[in-house]
């Protein structure tokens, strides 16, 4: 029976480790590539904005930033409004 268990673990972790594939980075690092994967929200209940930028670490997990930005500046952007 252990040898059915050990078994059954070794080959649910080798599923798992096989399927976790390392994300690609969304940007190659230069200004004009990062500015153009930034993406904006704006909250409905507090009527704040935010900027996101998502990136891939060298270790494979994904990174989100968000900071607050101001409203009256994503005028010649598309901005996701979010919220009730």
């Amino acid at each position: 029976m252990k040898k059915v268990v050990k078994s059954l673990f070794f080959c649910i972790f080798i599923g798992l480790y096989s399927a976790c594939t390392q994300p690609r980075p969304t940007s190659d690092g230069s200004a004009e590539d990062v500015i153009e994967n930034i993406k904006y929200a704006k909250d409905k209940r507090t009527n704040l904005c935010f900027g996101m930028l998502s990136s891939a670490s060298a270790d494979g997990f994904r990174n989100v930033s968000v900071t607050c930005v101001p409203c009256d500046s994503l005028k010649n952007v598309e901005v996701l409004i979010v919220g009730e």
